[in-house]
């Protein structure tokens, strides 16, 4: 059997589109051979409006009757004729094509039943298609929110993983609109359960939160849900070590909220790596463990590394640990120093060299928990320390090379 490639025109697509849905809608009329039918009238009036170039009509027309073909079409032909509809909207002016993208994503949305699939692809058409920032924008939020409520979020997550502050940038987003996309963005990213995901979904929620420093109070009480799922996600996961969230007037606000109270001790606890004080209170903090879905033992662990973690950032690579300073600071047995040092070197939380002999450990890098104001004062000392020993380098090479110059006369 042979195959031809025909090329069709944008005019030739969109009338073959018109004419199958001119025959769906025919379904079940009676065949007369002078009576105008829906199909007809319909097939008639799209004719008219491709040749006159009325595209914002044709859009309006042909989406009037998605949902029939959703109902009626499916496969390939399905994300055919969706294709040709959504690529009506580039062929409007650039002013009416927010209006006409919310329309379209309107009745996609809307009539897509069981199609979901389609339906998105449909949308990712239609964000591929259009070029007005703030359309985009709209386009894109719905993408995400239609895909995670779809069970999608698989097909959407590779489109949107690492994009979120650079489209934040791009589109010139208005700060309302940066904290729906990062918050969007997150809860999609949380959905897929990778490691990596769900480390960016935190990160985008420590982003949005930080929007809201300097804002009024009543604004910054907005977002108390939102404050306290990023503190639970810390608290939940084995994998994020960097926390910038306790600074912020959004997270400190849970303070002195009843209903979240317990998270915040819990949080800042556990950050500071303040392992004593959780053990010692561990029977207040059962509950709000219990509700995060977090054992006891693992919140120990998290805990103690953040305390290795903030043993590092205090003595700097110049200053080697002595094992009973790590044992009394993570609350451990003296032979298990060792072992919690390794533990952090392979989850790539520090680098460091154990000193069995003198027993001690030389941290030379490690994750910082935090950078606020106190890692600033911290890395300005260390620049200036490395400034001198770089000044003192290079006057023993002066001095060595006088030396020779002097030898050679």
């Amino acid at each position: 059997m042979s195959t031809f490639l025909i090329e069709t025109s944008e005019e030739d697509s969109i009338t073959a589109v018109a004419g199958q849905i001119s025959e769906l809608l025919n379904e079940g009329q009676e065949k007369t051979a002078l009576a105008e039918t829906p199909g007809s009238i319909f097939l008639k009036q799209c004719t008219t409006l491709a040749a006159e170039n009325r595209n914002a009509e044709l859009l309006e027309i042909f989406l009037k009757h998605v949902e029939t073909v959703f109902n009626l079409v499916s496969g390939k032909d399905l994300d055919c004729i969706l294709l040709v509809i959504c690529n009506l909207v580039p062929k409007l002016p650039v002013d009416q094509q927010e209006t006409a993208v919310a329309k379209s994503v309107s009745s996609l949305i809307g009539s897509s039943g069981d199609k979901k699939l389609a339906c998105l692809t449909a949308l990712v058409e239609l964000y591929n298609v259009t070029f007005d920032p703030t359309a985009r924008f709209s386009v894109l939020i719905e993408i995400i929110k239609f895909a995670r409520e779809s069970g999608l979020q698989g097909e959407v997550g590779p489109i949107v993983k690492g994009k979120a502050s650079d489209w934040a940038k791009e589109w010139k987003l208005s700060t309302e609109d940066t904290r729906k996309l990062f918050l969007e963005t997150a809860s999609l990213l949380k959905a897929l359960k990778t490691k990596a995901a769900d480390q960016e979904a935190f990160e985008l929620r420590v982003k949005c939160l930080a929007t809201y420093e300097g804002a009024p109070e009543a604004e910054v009480s907005s977002v108390r849900a939102v404050a306290a799922e990023a503190a639970v996600q810390f608290i939940q996961s084995m994998d994020i070590f960097k926390c910038d969230l306790c600074e912020m007037s959004a997270l400190k606000q849970l303070e002195s909220d009843p209903e979240r109270h317990g998270v915040f001790q819990l949080l800042t606890t556990m950050v500071s790596g303040d392992v004593k004080g959780l053990q010692s209170q561990a029977s207040d903090f059962a509950g709000v463990l219990a509700s995060c879905g977090v054992s006891m033992e693992d919140a120990v662990v998290k805990t103690r590394l953040m305390a290795l973690l903030s043993l590092g950032s205090e003595q700097g690579p110049a200053s080697p640990v002595a094992y009973e300073e790590v044992r009394e600071r993570l609350q451990v047995a003296d032979e298990e120093v060792e072992q919690w040092v390794v533990m952090a070197i392979g989850r790539k939380l520090v680098d460091a060299k154990i000193n069995q002999p003198e027993r001690r450990v030389q941290i030379t890098r490690c994750l910082q928990r935090s950078f606020g104001p106190a890692q600033w004062v911290q890395l300005k000392s260390q620049l200036e320390a490395w400034r001198a020993n770089l000044a003192g380098v290079s006057e023993v090479v002066s001095a060595s090379q006088a030396q020779a110059l002097g030898m050679q006369a």
